[in-house]
């Protein structure tokens, strides 16, 4: 499984981003990555063309691909489900910053 991970905006419109490939990673940061991701229930996550900025708020993109497939979800602090909180979380450890 491969997810990309991009936050903007927020007070600070800092933009962070990372690419995590479970098959490069640690067997139990990548047990805990799939957990996350099943348990995040991204159907119900907001499709990017749906989702609004809103003033201070932090905006994500997430992206998985695997099995075949392709899930590109987006949502900001409001409209982002509590089941996607802790994956958001683990992924923003493992971001960094983005040059302007």
């Amino acid at each position: 499984m491969r997810i990309r991970f991009q936050q903007t905006g927020g007070f600070a419109g800092l933009s962070k981003s990372c690419e995590l490939d479970t098959e490069q990673m640690s067997a139990e940061d990548a047990a805990t990555l799939r957990s996350l991701v099943e348990q995040s229930r991204l159907e119900t996550i907001a499709t990017p063309e749906s989702v609004g900025k809103i003033r201070d708020a932090c905006n994500y993109v997430i992206t998985i691909e695997g099995d075949g497939e392709s899930r590109r979800v987006a949502a900001n602090d409001h409209s982002l489900p509590e089941s996607g909180r802790a994956l958001v979380r683990f992924l923003q450890k493992h971001a960094t910053v983005q040059p302007r």
